[in-house]
This record gives C-alpha cells, sequence and structure tokens, in this order.
C-alpha cells in the first residue's frame, strides 16, 4: 500500500494533452547543452578502433544523464537536471549497466543480415525494455528489473499509455535506421556523425523523460511514491545557518553568532531579511549603536538594489532615531532614497538628504541641483521661503563661479520678488 500523495505535489497534464512541452524537453538549456556536448563528441565515431570504445564512454555518460532525467520527471519536476555524471549512486549504476545491456543487444540486433530478424529481436527488446526500466525504478533490484511477470504486471497496470513506451523507441530506431545511410552519404562522414548523434541523444532523452512523465502521471496504479520537494525559497537555503546561529546563542557564544553573519550580509545573493533582522536583533541587544548604523549603510544599499524603497525609508527612520546626523554614506543612496520619499510624499526626509547634499557631497556633478531642487521645495511644496532663501545664498556663495550660479541668482531672484508666507 502506498502512502497517500502529497497535497503539495504538482500535477502533470495527461501527457495527450501535452504533447508539445513533453517535445521541447531536451530543448531546454540544461538538456540541450548536454545533448550538443553529447553530439559533437559523437564524432570521435570516426577514429579507427579507438573510436568504439570512445563511443561506449560517451553512451554510458549519455546514459547516465538520461537516468538522471527519468528520475528527476518520476519525482514532480519538469526542468531537466544539470549534466552530473554521478547516475545516482548504487540505484543509478543498477540502472546505468541495465540500460546499457539493452543498447548492447540492439545493437548486437542491428548487425544481424536478415532483416525480419533483426526486426524481430528489436521489437522483443522494445516490448520488455520499458518494463524493465519503469520496474527498477520502483523496485531498486535487479532480480525484479528481469522478472518477466513484474514486466507483465507493469504493462496492464499502465495500461494503453505503454504502447506508447513501446512504439516510440522502434519508431524512432526505424526512422534512424534509414535516415543514418543516407547522412553518410549525402555529407561528409564528421557532420553526418554530429548531426546522427544528436537526434539520437535527443531522442534519448526524450525517451526517459516520457517513461519519467507516465510514471508520475500513473504513480497511484504502479504503487510509485514520488519524493518531491518544492523548489528552495532563499530563506529556505539559509535555514541551516540560521539554526547554528541560535545554536551558538544557546550555548553562550554571542560575539561569535554576530560575527558568523558578516560574510553573509555583505553579499545580497547570500543573505535573506531574517538574516538581516536577526542581526538588528542582536546587535540591539547588545547595545552596539555604532555597528547597527554601519549594517544600516550596508543593507540600505541591497534594498535600494532590490527597488525596496519602502523598507529601505523604514531603515532610514529607524537609523535617524538613534542618531539625528547619521546619513548614508554613498551619493547614489542617498539621491534614491529622496527620489522614493518625495515620491511617497515624505517631503521632510527628502529635504534632510537633499539640504546638505552639496555639504557632504561637494565634488559630485549634481550637488547643485540637488540643493536647488530642495530651495524649490521648501519654496514651492511648504511655503518656507526664508529657508528656501538661505539655502540659495549659501549655494551662492559656495558656488559663485559654478555654471549653474545663474540658475541660482534667478531662483534667489524669484523668492525676493515674493511674499514670505511663513
Amino acid at each position: 500500500m502506498t502512502e497517500p500523495d502529497d497535497p503539495n505535489l504538482p500535477e502533470y497534464l495527461p501527457f495527450t494533452h501535452n504533447v508539445a512541452a513533453i517535445l521541447r524537453y531536451p530543448l531546454q538549456l540544461s538538456a540541450l547543452s548536454s545533448v550538443a556536448g553529447f553530439a559533437v563528441f559523437s564524432a570521435v565515431g570516426i577514429i579507427p578502433t579507438m573510436g568504439v570504445v570512445l563511443l561506449l564512454m560517451l553512451w554510458a555518460a549519455a546514459f547516465r544523464y538520461a537516468i538522471e532525467v527519468l528520475e528527476r520527471t518520476a519525482h514532480g519536476h519538469l526542468d531537466p537536471p544539470e549534466l552530473a555524471l554521478d547516475a545516482g549512486g548504487a540505484d543509478g549504476r543498477q540502472m546505468l549497466l541495465v540500460q546499457l545491456l539493452f543498447a548492447l543487444a540492439a545493437y548486437g540486433a542491428m548487425l544481424i543480415d536478415h532483416l525480419a530478424v533483426r526486426w524481430l529481436l528489436l521489437c522483443g527488446l522494445g516490448l520488455v525494455q520499458p518494463a524493465a526500466t519503469v520496474t527498477l525504478a520502483l523496485a531498486g533490484n535487479l532480480e525484479s528489473t528481469f522478472n518477466p511477470f513484474v514486466w507483465t504486471r507493469i504493462a496492464t497496470r499502465m495500461g494503453a499509455p505503454y504502447a506508447l513506451l513501446v512504439a516510440f523507441p522502434l519508431l524512432t530506431g526505424w526512422m534512424q535506421d534509414v535516415v543514418n545511410p543516407w547522412l553518410a552519404g549525402a555529407i561528409p562522414m564528421l557532420f553526418a556523425l554530429v548531426i546522427s548523434g544528436f537526434v539520437a541523444f535527443y531522442l534519448l532523452i526524450l525517451q526517459f523523460h516520457l517513461i519519467g512523465y507516465l510514471m508520475y502521471q500513473y504513480r497511484e496504479r504502479l504503487g510509485w511514491t514520488p519524493q518531491w520537494l518544492a523548489p528552495l525559497k532563499l530563506e529556505d537555503r539559509h535555514a541551516p545557518f540560521m539554526q547554528r546561529i541560535e545554536h551558538l546563542l544557546a550555548e553562550g557564544y554571542r560575539t561569535e553568532a554576530i560575527a558568523a553573519f558578516e560574510p553573509y550580509l555583505r553579499g545580497a545573493m547570500h543573505s535573506t531579511p531574517a538574516m538581516h533582522q536577526r542581526f538588528r536583533a542582536l546587535l540591539t541587544e547588545a547595545g552596539d549603536t555604532a555597528a547597527l548604523l554601519r549594517h544600516s549603510d550596508l543593507w540600505l544599499g541591497q534594498l535600494l538594489g532590490e527597488n525596496d524603497h519602502r523598507q529601505a525609508l523604514a531603515l532610514l527612520r529607524e537609523s535617524l532615531a538613534m542618531d539625528q546626523a547619521w546619513r548614508p554614506t554613498a551619493a547614489e543612496h542617498c539621491v534614491a532614497l529622496a527620489e522614493a520619499a518625495e515620491r511617497l510624499g515624505q517631503l521632510s526626509t527628502a529635504l534632510m538628504l537633499l539640504r546638505d547634499f552639496h555639504r557632504r557631497f561637494p565634488k559630485r556633478a549634481e550637488a547643485v541641483t540637488h540643493a536647488l531642487h530642495a530651495a524649490h521645495l521648501l519654496s514651492d511644496r511648504l511655503g518656507d521661503t526664508d529657508a528656501a532663501r538661505e539655502q540659495l545664498n549659501e549655494l551662492s556663495a559656495q558656488y559663485a563661479q559654478h555654471p549653474q550660479h545663474d540658475e541660482i541668482a534667478a531662483q534667489l531672484a524669484k523668492l525676493d520678488a515674493a511674499p514670505n508666507r511663513v
């Protein structure tokens, strides 16, 4: 009796409704790069004697990858695995042995001159190979794999779709039997080997994907329980790290726990909001305001890089509550925060960042532009002409030779002509 399905398991469409996606499976990047690599290497077949040995090694590698495809598909994942030729440990080695035995038997059958005998043997192999493959995947032992009674049970449980698993390799094998000799006579041998290799490896991956697909779709009939794992979220990847931090804290190693965050928090790809928040909580408990503000500067840059402006402004307010004189160290961060604050109606925050921008970054080309904008916000949005005039007078004195000095003077003249509304 099988365990009930995980309710979170993805549901595959019936294969008859998903033919196009199944056919495209080997064209996904990781699978396509593997197929292309195998195809290019298949050109070694042109080398006398040694070419045969190298081709056997190549097909062993291709079968290893095909096994990874089958297992991944049968466990509920429709994206191909990366090329990792470990064949899943002992079970993978058994599967590889079985597939190579069938491949060698098929190769031997292809050498028989008598057409009827050749195709009789190939049809027999085609009839049992899918059942043997599924049996080994389900049972995990060679004894069941070569048991004809188990083959019959697999075929009857799967029903009509099993005929597809039988017909597919026979049909594609016949097509290759017809096309490959034509290719060899139509184009140079080297290119013919690469093209026929590409087709052969494409079909191999497709066949094993189809077997895995039907195993997953008919898992209840077959008694197959997928070991499906949901794709890891960023937070999940760091669960072991966070557990280690809590263990260090429980053992009294607070300083070591805080120090352990450092290499992770410096890279946005290696950190999560939960990690940043836990780090800040530890610094707050330790009363280390200086470290908190240094971390604010670091985290602000990451938040702005992710366009999380609301969280960045919240962090800015939290930091200013600790030290009103604190500012982000990067000019770009100040500008991005000011623009976000103005857009969200937080004018006081925008002005705080823009009014002293020219003092903090006097050599920046945009320093005068931001200071002028601050004066504009003071006068036109807040009606504080005195503060705006003070800002402009300071700019006029500091940037007497600046190309924008005339703009500063014009804005001052405009203020002088208007009554003070404060």
